[in-house]
């Protein structure tokens, strides 16, 4: 008695022994890539991952101002040159030297918070803050 294929991941399997180990289909408009070997995800994906992959877009860091803040750069030379100048004061131990620093830029926030009319800060502050 022949049975049908089990499941997507058995006929995928069989798929890419048949053509290769990296097999394109497109169904209905998507685009599926079928990597049938530990080598093929070895190599398009922890190898060349950056390339095949992109940070999401946020429409609103975009409409206000922000798109080029280091969290929502895209894979790019400026992402890649930012991470490089920011790495030397971002491990665990310059962090932890700046603690007089971020605790003193808290106080004068709450500061200016406090003082300013009914604790409200207008749009420039809380911006400058961000």
């Amino acid at each position: 008695m022949v049975c049908p294929c089990p499941s997507p991941l058995f006929e995928s399997l069989l798929l890419s022994r048949v053509v290769g180990d990296v097999v394109h289909l497109e169904a209905l408009g998507q685009n599926i890539i079928i990597l049938g070997s530990q080598q093929a995800v070895n190599d398009l994906l922890v190898k060349r991952g950056a390339a095949y992959s992109d940070r999401v877009t946020c429409t609103m860091a975009n409409i206000s101002g922000y798109r080029d803040s280091l969290i929502l750069q895209s894979h790019n030379e400026c992402l890649r040159t930012m991470k490089r100048l920011c790495a030397p004061i971002m491990d665990s131990r310059s962090v932890l030297n700046q603690c007089p620093l971020i605790e003193e830029a808290v106080r004068g926030f709450l500061r200016r918070v406090s003082q300013s009319s009914d604790g409200k800060l207008v749009r420039g502050q809380l911006h400058w803050y961000a």
